[in-house]
């Protein structure tokens, strides 16, 4: 279907003159623009976000650690602009060793990586992810790095790793939380696997089962891929537009282990996600 459009009738336009005489011309050029803008949004956005591009919902997946899922986290057009501005800039993704020096290890990290330059979305998505209670961004010592895009080709993946860093005397803080966010998920596969969390039950299914046998956990099958082994930990499956937020480290300021997780190979298509990472001072 085709994207639903405004038509500017001759009977709308015998009322505006009928009512020029009640408005500035300045008001009628911003009414006309502002007309014609949203129909040129509407082309570009599909009719099924344009009324609820605003409406992010949060899942709560886990307390300990705390694993957020987020609904239209980004607009369509929003990851649009973002994977635009993230071309021409990408190189092979770094491994990070616990002192921050950086390698290479195509069998373990084949992604690509661009580091995103400052603008008015990279602003708006920094505001956004700010805005979130559970952000906690009051603390003056707290700060997001500069936002980064990963993209992942046919077979691209990302082992298992943390986020996190060990204490090293060469660091002075650590990354506290993280919203990944996906751009773009034209692909099959490329899914986001926790293996070390379980979805929320209070009848958890045998291990040999796979994660879903019904009851409270359906609604979590549109977010995450319930046909894998229950014992393959959570898998969110990439959905433009949808977020995962987690806190990396507890209140001491230490890694937790369970927030281990990986990209997972991309079967076919191409995957895009897009990192906004609070470092904390300590």
């Amino acid at each position: 279907m085709g994207a639903a459009t405004r038509v500017l009738t001759p009977s709308f336009l015998l009322l505006t003159l009928c009512l020029l005489p009640l408005f500035t011309l300045e008001h009628v050029q911003h009414l006309l623009s502002s007309l014609l803008f949203s129909n040129y949004l509407s082309t570009l956005i599909p009719p099924s976000t344009v009324g609820d591009k605003y409406e992010t919902k949060t899942y709560t997946l886990s307390t300990n650690p705390l694993v957020i899922y987020i609904t239209n986290f980004i607009t369509l057009l929003e990851a649009t602009q973002l994977v635009a501005l993230s071309n021409d800039n990408f190189h092979p993704s770094p491994l990070y060793s616990d002192d921050g020096t950086l390698s290479h290890d195509s069998s373990y990290r084949s992604s690509l990586t661009a580091t995103l330059p400052l603008s008015p979305i990279v602003k708006a998505v920094e505001a956004r992810a700010k805005s979130f209670s559970f952000y906690n961004p009051n603390q003056e010592e707290k700060k997001i790095k500069p936002l980064v895009v990963q993209k992942y080709g046919l077979g691209k993946q990302y082992k298992d790793h943390y986020d996190w860093f060990l204490p090293h005397p060469s660091l002075t803080g650590n990354i506290e939380s993280t919203f990944f966010v996906y751009i773009s998920a034209n692909c099959t596969g490329g899914g986001t696997n926790f293996p070390r969390l379980r979805l929320p039950s209070s009848h958890p299914p045998s291990t040999s089962a796979h994660i879903i046998p019904g009851g409270l956990e359906n609604e979590w099958c549109e977010f995450i891929d319930c046909d894998r082994p229950y014992t393959d930990g959570v898998t969110f499956k990439p959905i433009t537009g949808n977020a995962i937020f987690w806190e990396n480290v507890d209140e001491n300021g230490d890694g937790m282990v369970s927030t281990l997780h990986a990209g997972l190979p991309v079967t076919s298509g191409e995957k895009m996600g897009l990192n906004v990472w609070s470092w904390r001072d300590y």
